[in-house]
């Protein structure tokens, strides 16, 4: 898939879901106090997204500042990474603002910094440490559903089975068709303007349709659900509680199976490929990186030895050139192994500045960026272990 749709998808399911459970708050406090006022829950719902995106970006400062002073270590730094979001969820949840919001605005924000505040150690250590823990909770979330679901078709027993699949298929379909309904003018309509018409080519509707489909709905349309509380007061119990949990499952399983298993039959009905253009900005990437390295090299180790420079400035020329020969390996004495592991070093360092720089200047998306990372990570992880054996 084009990497602009992927994005979009990706973009819609963080903010979507948070002002979603914003929305979601106000109806559950409808129902408990029994009244609904259209223009205050508006205002309020403006002011609690708006101070709760405040104090994600507030608390994301405190933990950048955190990481800057406490010592470089993998361990203090991932665990800090599972501190922050749940620190900035309780502190705007304490002043009734959108924790969800204010998680998703600190996370990131410390996402876009984590390249200047975290060691390689620490990026490899992270990634897999988030990686193992959200399998392991979505694991936990979907067993959750085959545990309550038992639960939950006992307690409405009055209804026949039968009717419940009849309502459960009816919101899944509308759930479904409303998107569908929404996404297409969403996307056509604005382009009344002249300057969106300017600045952005014409949707395609092969990926317009897509993303009309790729309406799945999973976890946070579970735990909402499940959220809801027992009882209204001591003596009532909060309406059809059981049905709504029931409704979601059925919308969690329409969506999951019917859109989640015909989305690939779909993209290739529509004959949809990616466009390259992450590809050709990737290689694009690499050659202003390496080339601008070689230039760092040139102007600041010309007068090395010789058989030093050469050990410098093969690699990126092999690199720049994609040739596949062998490495010179001479042999070094001690001192210029040493240094030469010091400018190996120097010159990592120095490649994971322009990325950054190439980053901060809107030419280089973060899922490239955190690819080039990777490799930067990997080669620093070797260069270590070279070290210490030496």
């Amino acid at each position: 898939m084009p990497r602009r749709v992927i994005t979009i998808l990706e973009g819609e399911s963080l903010v979507n879901d948070a002002t979603g459970l914003i929305a979601y708050k106000y109806a559950v406090g409808a129902v408990m106090l029994g009244s609904f006022v259209l223009w205050q829950a508006g205002l309020q719902f403006l002011w609690v997204a708006i101070a709760g995106i405040g104090v994600g970006l507030i608390i994301g400062q405190i933990f950048l500042w955190v990481h800057k002073i406490t010592p470089n270590n993998p361990t203090t730094d991932t665990t800090l990474t599972f501190i922050a979001p749940y620190v900035s969820y309780l502190l705007a949840e304490e002043f009734h603002l959108s924790g969800v919001l204010a998680v998703v605005t600190s996370g990131l924000f410390l996402a876009w910094h984590s390249s200047e505040v975290f060691s390689q150690q620490t990026r490899l250590q992270a990634y897999g440490t988030w990686n193992t823990v959200l399998f392991i909770l979505n694991g936990i979330i979907f067993i959750l559903i085959g545990l309550q679901l038992p639960v939950i078709l006992r307690n409405i027993n009055d209804i026949p089975f039968s009717t419940l699949l009849l309502y459960g298929a009816i919101v899944s379909a509308t759930v479904i068709v409303v998107r569908i309904i929404w996404v297409f003018p969403g996307t056509y309509l604005p382009r009344i303007s002249k300057k969106i018409r300017t600045a952005e080519p014409k949707p395609d509707l092969r990926l317009v349709s897509v993303v009309a489909w790729s309406g799945m709905r999973g976890i946070v349309s579970l735990a909402a659900a499940l959220a809801l509380p027992l009882m209204i007061n001591d003596t009532t119990p909060f309406p059809n509680r059981n049905m709504i949990i029931f409704l979601t499952f059925c919308v969690i399983f329409s969506t999951l199976v019917v859109q989640g298993l015909t989305l690939p039959g779909l993209i290739k009905m529509l004959r949809i490929k990616t466009d390259g253009k992450e590809e050709e900005e990737e290689h694009e990437a690499r050659i202003r990186i390496t080339s601008a390295v070689i230039e760092h090299i040139e102007e600041n180790y010309a007068l090395l030895s010789d058989e030093l420079l050469n050990q410098i400035k093969t690699k990126y020329e092999i690199r720049i050139q994609r040739l596949r020969r062998d490495v010179d390996n001479q042999r070094l004495n001690e001192d210029q192994y040493k240094e030469l592991l010091e400018i190996r070093q120097a010159l990592l360092n120095k490649e994971r500045a322009f990325i950054i720089e190439m980053r901060n200047k809107g030419s280089l998306n973060l899922e490239i960026l955190r690819r080039l990372e990777n490799e930067l990570d990997l080669e620093e992880t070797r260069l270590i272990l070279e070290r210490e054996a030496k």
